[in-house]
């Protein structure tokens, strides 16, 4: 499976369209799941993300994966440390290593730190409520509510 994580919309319309025709003609799997990396994602991503990576991780026949953004070190990073934490129960501090300079150039300031402070949230929510033992994947289904100006909240995914 390729995992994009740059949406397919204009800006990116070239190298979606060559991509999928490229993973179509090999018989890969190929899904888009857009976020952006210079603000904190919107609920209704979280939401097609984790329907994505539950698809994953319930049909070994879509893995091995391939996630990518634009550059590979923050939305992949932060996609990277989710599917680690909820789908192979790496601790969370473990986990974050996704999000590192070294060796995978995220930079923790400026626009891309939205990155980092999403778990941070998450982090600051089970040190507040250590009994509830959430993924982030629930957490963001009964608590994470951050969406689109303008849009409500979109209905969880399942």
């Amino acid at each position: 499976t390729v995992l994009r994580l740059v949406g397919a919309d204009d800006g990116n319309r070239e190298s979606y369209e060559a991509e999928f025709s490229t993973c179509k003609r090999l018989g890969v799997n190929h899904v888009v799941a857009k976020m952006a990396s210079s603000r904190l994602p919107w609920r209704s991503e979280l939401s097609t993300l984790f329907e994505e990576l539950d698809r994953i991780a319930n049909d070994a026949n879509l893995r091995p994966v391939l996630v990518h953004c634009s550059q590979g070190s923050d939305r992949t990073g932060l996609v990277s440390a989710i599917w680690l934490h909820d789908y192979r129960d790496v601790p969370l501090a473990e986990a974050r290593g996704q999000l590192a300079f070294v060796p995978y150039m995220h930079v923790s300031f400026g626009e891309a730190s939205a990155m980092g402070r999403f778990l941070d949230m998450y982090f600051q929510f089970t040190q507040a409520n250590p009994s509830t033992r959430l993924k982030i994947r629930d957490w963001v289904r009964l608590h994470y509510f951050l969406e689109k100006p303008g849009r409500a909240p979109a209905p969880w995914c399942g």
